[in-house]
């Protein structure tokens, strides 16, 4: 019997079926999780109502406040379509977004965790992304106590983390566009820096880490990388993977997601299942994993770093 495996490049999680609705659980960063009590969000996707394409996407912390309430074109991936609200824990809007097939488009509202306005982006299609300024203009920018950071897009913007407790960079805005220097400290890597933009292009960046000096072009960030790139990635796994005997002959198929760490020196470690299809496929997946050859590996800042990368391999049996 032949069977195809195929890799996706986005990552969801498992699904259950309760009233006409799949169920999704996350931890916090994302990571999907089979496990309910070990979840700190939930997804509920349900089917269009009557006289619309649209899936109905609604996520609720584990506190029971709402996280996102949004549409989709597909269950999985979700592809947002219009307007999508996010919350923050509290239950405080966080966001105001619009969606076309997925992608970020028109006007986005960002807001402080007080109700006060944030940011307000415009998307257009006619500016490609470069990493950092996106295929967007920043229009306006606030601080928490409403007073005019960047107006008709000139000024100084503020960027902070998730909550809000810390700021993480800041620099001029013209034009609706990063210009001249930016300053800012990555707090997870420890590591400050001084970039230089020109029409919100990142021309260069200085980085300092632990007294280790190093320079950037173009981008803060690099993914790790397979020899080859992703399509030598999907081949090597294609040709090194082998349906287990006994699945196979039960019919058992699914996607096994796998998640490791790819090491500042390109090898891989901490691989593990973080969504099961059974025992033999998992094991299967795994220690195909553990025979890859050493990565390149992803970078910060211009430095080697450590990067999580996360897979779905789908073991699937031709005919059903």
């Amino acid at each position: 019997m032949k069977f195809l495996i195929t890799i996706a490049a986005l990552l969801f999680a498992t699904c259950c079926f309760a009233q006409q609705q799949n169920v999704y659980f996350f931890k916090l960063n994302g990571d999907p999780t089979d496990n309910k009590d070990s979840s700190e969000f939930v997804r509920l996707v349900r089917p269009p109502e009557k006289g619309s394409k649209f899936y109905q996407v609604l996520e609720y912390y584990s506190n029971g406040n709402q996280k996102l309430a949004a549409q989709s074109l597909t269950v999985e991936p979700i592809r947002l379509e219009g307007q999508c609200i996010t919350f923050f824990k509290s239950g405080q809007r966080r966001s105001i977004e619009n969606y076309a097939n997925g992608r970020p488009v028109k006007s986005h509202y960002q807001y402080y965790p007080n109700g006060k306005l944030y940011l307000y982006k415009e998307y257009l299609d006619d500016i490609r992304s470069n990493g950092y300024s996106g295929n967007y203009l920043i229009k306006e920018v606030y601080d928490s106590l409403s007073t005019v950071k960047v107006k008709d897009g000139a000024g100084t913007y503020i960027g902070y983390d998730d909550k809000f407790d810390l700021i993480l960079e800041e620099g001029a805005i013209k034009n609706g566009k990063r210009n001249g220097e930016w300053k800012g400290f990555d707090r997870k890597l420890e590591t400050s820096f001084t970039e230089i933009y020109n029409d919100g292009h990142l021309l260069s960046g200085t980085s300092s880490h632990a007294g280790v000096i190093s320079t950037y072009k173009k981008t803060r960030y690099t993914a790790p990388e397979f020899p080859g790139g992703p399509t030598a990635f999907g081949k090597f796994l294609y040709k090194q993977i082998r349906y287990p005997a006994t699945d196979r002959e039960r019919g058992v198929q699914g996607d096994v997601y796998i998640k490791f760490t790819v090491e500042k020196d390109g090898t891989i470690t901490n691989i593990h299942v973080i969504k099961s299809v059974s025992p033999n496929i998992d094991a299967e997946a795994l220690k195909v994993l553990k025979t890859t050859p050493v990565w390149t590996p992803g970078t910060s800042f211009g430095l080697p770093s450590r990067s999580e990368y996360m897979i779905p391999i789908t073991f699937a049996l031709a005919g059903r």
